[in-house]
């Protein structure tokens, strides 16, 4: 019985052991990838081609093809809020943003649907 006890104290001390080196290493590369991130603001998306100022854009498809960023599509309710029963508006207009400007770079000009 002693040696089962001294078995599992064994055990025990070395699997806490190797769990503390396992978490002192961890936390040593956890240092170096802290702030990895950096964002920074851009230019703001232009309004799409039904609107004079951009109220906002919801569920677009965007993405980054090297240096360029490309935003495709969105919905918004740009008259009435959605609370209060406003009408959703579809965009299929397709811009592209390069050297920090951004410019339509195509328009499926689809037609709106409302629901």
């Amino acid at each position: 019985m002693k040696r089962v006890s001294y078995l599992l104290k064994t055990i025990s001390f070395n699997l806490l052991g190797i769990c503390f080196l396992l978490f002192s290493v961890a936390q040593g590369y956890a240092g170096d990838f802290k702030n990895q991130i950096e964002w920074k603001k851009i230019a703001s998306l232009p309004p799409n081609s039904e609107q004079t100022i951009q109220k906002g854009l919801a569920s677009p498809f965007a993405g980054n093809y090297y240096d360029l960023v490309i935003v495709a599509g969105g919905c918004n309710f740009p008259d009435v809020p959605a609370a209060e029963g406003g009408a959703k508006k579809y965009y299929s207009d397709i811009f592209m943003l390069k050297n920090e400007k951004w410019r339509l770079y195509f328009s499926l000009g689809m037609k709106n649907n409302k629901k």
